[in-house]
């Protein structure tokens, strides 16, 4: 029996017009059909179309495919991948929130890949990320911040930025995004951990390589050889039972395995960290064995040894803590990254010279960063109902001393003018949440009670109570939650921003910026099959991104 066909007046496409689907397959195909929205390029994508015959079944299918390949059935897959791309435009346009974007590269066996992702916190206060765009950066026709321009206003979301993370951008393209944004906009974006990483690396290797750290980690390596030769390790258990039958402290750890790697700072600390922890052993192992005290440290390289181990592990000690975190919003970065700052302060008035020379560099790396990214921090934690903004004011006192109220009243004044941005054009008190809470505008007659709970004949109005006069206000003067560590911050403002309209606005702005943990955009098994996608030569270039899009898609969707 003879099938029922529709084809396509653009495209000269054809679909099944049996009596269950009728014409709903040729009316979602025109959705997105590009010969409809480009007329006068219908006969060439009728050159091109599918060698596929919808007749055929299954088995003659992947026939066909293994024959031809998978740009046998391009049109098909873009007609899906522009389906696909269209439903996710339509959940961002209905998104009440403003987005973080991260254009970056990942590396694949063949090359490396431009992607462009963004991260929100969607109508369910559940923070979300969403890949949008995979390409080729060699087949790229105009630059990177063209191709990302074209991208944010192709997806709709141009004008919808609170922030742009990733490599730098020149500061024409950051302008084009503070002026499309309708609100505050955060220009590249250094997220705490990668700021952690670089911090470490300056210590164990990159910053100071022609210093005495090389010297330290060389020495090191000498005396992990040493430890290491069959002939040795029992001198060494003989000198660490010694130390320890005089009281002294060694710990128990066996001898690494690792190879001596410079490159590695993970390899550097660890035979750093077992180094100081045999010290006491080493200097009862030169007793034992004279060839030893050649090789071992001598007081000043235990002082410079020491001064490394200790500014190393606080730096590490800051990045395990960061890594710890349950929740990976960005109000867990603050503390964190005063804690160092105030470590800093302390360092760079240590009388040990090395502690003073490490400090010196890694002040500058800081300082930088910190004028950077004060002002997210800050403005994440003050929205954190557990802290506010007495958490502010704690460490400033900690960190700039007599010029902490300064610091203080600066950054408090600062914030105060964000929030009057956000709140601009609305109504903060709304009457819904004004009940709910029992507060009432101080505009309204409040009559008084006197001490029996009697209504006071003395006055029919409290003219001398001050009343919060903004929604900031109120919020910072309402009772901090309970300061638990296991606390789902975002599940507190989905219930409470009823009565706190315009900071919820910002908590989604600013908590969407992924700045305290590598963001997943991709599971391992994911990115390796869209690895493998880019890695096949055999398909169109055009075809590949699309292939991956929608396959991150699909996988998205599947688990929804």
């Amino acid at each position: 029996m003879g099938r029922n066909m529709a084809r396509c007046k653009y495209c000269e496409k054809d679909f099944i017009g049996s009596s269950k689907s009728g014409t709903t397959h040729l009316k979602n195909h025109l959705r997105s059909c590009p010969s409809s929205k480009n007329p006068g390029v219908g006969a060439e994508k009728a050159e091109k179309k599918s060698v596929i015959d919808p007749k055929l079944n299954v088995s003659d299918l992947v026939q066909k495919i293994i024959k031809y390949g998978l740009n046998c059935i391009k049109n098909d897959i873009l007609d899906v991948y522009q389906q696909e791309k269209e439903k996710l435009h339509k959940y961002f346009d209905k998104m009440s929130c403003r987005f973080s974007v991260t254009a970056d590269r990942c590396s694949y066996s063949k090359g490396e890949v431009l992607f462009i992702a963004v991260c929100f916190i969607d109508d369910n206060w559940k923070l979300k990320n969403r890949v949008i765009v995979l390409e080729n950066e060699e087949v790229l026709e105009s630059s990177t911040e063209k191709f990302l321009k074209r991208s944010l206003q192709d997806w709709n979301i141009d004008k919808n930025i609170c922030a742009k993370l990733g490599a730098k951008n020149s500061d024409e393209f950051n302008e084009w995004l503070t002026e499309r944004a309708s609100l505050l906009f955060i220009c590249n974006v250094f997220p705490v951990f990668k700021f952690l990483d670089e911090l470490e690396s300056y210590i164990g290797y990159a910053g100071m390589r022609t210093e005495w750290n090389r010297d330290i980690l060389d020495k090191a390596s000498k005396i992990l050889k040493y430890a290491r030769t069959l002939s040795n390790e029992n001198k060494l258990q003989y000198a660490v039972e010694k130390a320890v039958s005089m009281g002294k402290t060694v710990t128990d750890r066996s001898v690494p395995t690792l190879l001596v790697n410079f490159e590695l700072l993970e390899c550097n600390f660890e035979l750093l960290e077992w180094v100081m922890e045999y010290k006491e052993a080493f200097c009862e192992l030169e007793q034992i064995d004279p060839d030893f005290k050649s090789i071992n440290f001598i007081e000043e390289d235990w002082d410079k040894a020491t001064a490394l181990y200790n500014c190393w592990k606080g730096i590490k000690d800051a990045a395990s803590s960061l890594s710890d975190c349950k929740y990976n919003t960005a109000n867990v970065c603050f503390p964190i990254v005063c804690d160092i700052f105030f470590k800093l302060c302390q360092w760079e008035k240590s009388d040990n010279r090395y502690v003073f020379k490490i400090a010196l560099g890694l002040k500058s790396c800081f300082d930088e960063y910190w004028s950077n990214s004060n002002l997210l921090l800050v403005i994440t934690v003050i929205l954190d109902p557990r802290f506010k903004m007495d958490i502010i004011e704690l460490w400033y006192k900690m960190i700039y001393g007599y010029d902490a109220e300064a610091q203080f009243k600066k950054i408090r004044d600062v914030v105060t003018d964000i929030f009057n941005e956000y709140a601009k054009g609305a109504n903060s008190f709304k009457s819904s949440s004004i009940a709910d809470r029992g507060v009432r505008n101080s505009s309204t007659p409040f009559k008084m009670l006197d001490s029996m709970g009697r209504p006071c004949k003395s006055s029919e109005r409290i003219n001398d109570v001050t009343l919060p006069t903004s929604e900031l206000e109120r919020y910072l003067e309402d009772s901090k939650f309970p300061a638990v560590t296991d606390f789902d911050l975002l599940a507190w403002w989905h219930v409470n921003s009823p009565a706190y309209p315009t900071l919820a606005r910002m908590v989604r702005d600013f908590f969407a910026i992924p700045v305290a943990a590598p963001v997943e955009y991709l599971d391992s098994s994911l990115a390796t099959e869209i690895g493998n996608i880019f890695y096949f030569s055999n398909l169109d270039y055009d075809l590949r991104g699309a292939l991956a899009c929608t396959k991150i898609w699909l996988h998205y969707t599947s688990e929804n």
